[in-house]
């Protein structure tokens, strides 16, 4: 039973630490959803993410370009 009690303590400890940085869980069947297909667009897209939030992190840690 100290298990329980210990997971309700956690769970709401993590509700807490969520609220308070305005953070919030997606809906439940959201995470129920079967991904969409990879398609060589969406992969493109992607790694133009990718750089582009490596590059906003490099400016951000050495000033403005």
């Amino acid at each position: 039973m100290k298990a329980s009690g210990d997971l309700a303590i956690m769970i709401g400890w993590n509700a807490e630490r969520m609220a308070r940085e305005g953070k919030s869980m997606k809906p439940m069947h959201k995470y129920l959803e079967a991904p969409k297909p990879k398609t060589a667009e969406s992969g493109g897209q992607d790694v133009r993410r990718m750089f582009d939030r490596m590059i906003r992190k490099q400016g951000e840690q050495h000033g403005a370009r």
